[in-house]
């Protein structure tokens, strides 16, 4: 669904030639598609392996940091408190489940920003 509507953004820019919005076509072409999808994923605190996914892997590979095998990523640092825990494994879960309270995300400018449920 988030992806969807992500997608959909991303047409309408791609589309828009005068400034007016227009939709194009869906259908992706075969070079330009990945990197317009791509230049508007959100950066979500989770995302550890930096697939653009939050799942297992980033599970695995928080694990991995804190054992000392995966490299530290800034988005290893699910929860944004500054380190690297179970925490940020519980966040991640929670994540996936959908049942996360607070998500933190980089806005436009690379910038963080926390949001929680109810915002």
């Amino acid at each position: 669904m988030a992806f969807t509507a992500l997608l959909l953004v991303g047409l309408h820019v791609a589309g828009c030639s005068d400034g007016e919005s227009e939709l194009v076509d869906a259908a992706p072409p075969e070079d330009n598609y990945r990197m317009v999808v791509d230049a508007y994923a959100p950066v979500i605190y989770g995302n550890a392996n930096g697939d653009n996914r939050i799942d297992h892997l980033d599970v695995d590979y928080v694990k991995g940091v804190i054992e000392g095998i995966n490299e530290l990523t800034e988005l290893s640092d699910a929860n944004y408190d500054g380190k690297i825990d179970e925490a940020d494994i519980l966040q991640i879960k929670w994540i996936i489940s959908g049942t996360q309270t607070e998500l933190t995300l980089q806005d436009m400018d690379g910038r963080p920003v926390t949001r929680s449920r109810n915002q």
